[in-house]
């Protein structure tokens, strides 16, 4: 079974790094430039959710409450530098919504740390 994998973030350089990462280990991943194509396009498709929390537009916060309204069944990663404290105040705030949210993938990435992590998402 194929699974796919959303990427919201509106970094072109982030989002085709780890699209390069994840196809190599057999995800389908669909990139998204922001949440509001994200959420406009076929994201609800996605088994998991790549999302970056500070974008132009809909950010990830505006993203998670349009997921929890959709009742999104997606397993959600937050994707970002901010402070742990608030990604994980952020999560929680899901989480109350009964989303799916799974962990913190904090930025810069590595790509052998991205490997590993995104090798753990398909077990």
């Amino acid at each position: 079974m194929t699974v796919r994998l959303a990427v919201v973030d509106n970094n072109p350089s982030m989002r085709e790094f780890i699209a390069e990462v994840s196809n190599e280990l057999g995800f389908e991943t669909r990139l998204y430039a922001s949440g509001d194509a994200f959420l406009d396009g076929d994201g609800d498709e996605a088994d998991i959710i790549l999302l970056d929390i500070l974008m132009p537009g809909r950010g990830g916060l505006e993203v998670i409450h349009e997921l929890a309204n959709r009742q999104s069944q997606a397993r959600i990663y937050l994707l970002s530098s901010l402070d742990s404290a608030d990604l994980k105040a952020m999560r929680n705030a899901g989480r109350a919504r009964e989303l799916r949210m799974q962990g913190i993938i904090t930025k810069p990435l590595r790509a052998a740390s991205l490997r590993k992590t995104l090798s753990a998402m398909m077990a």
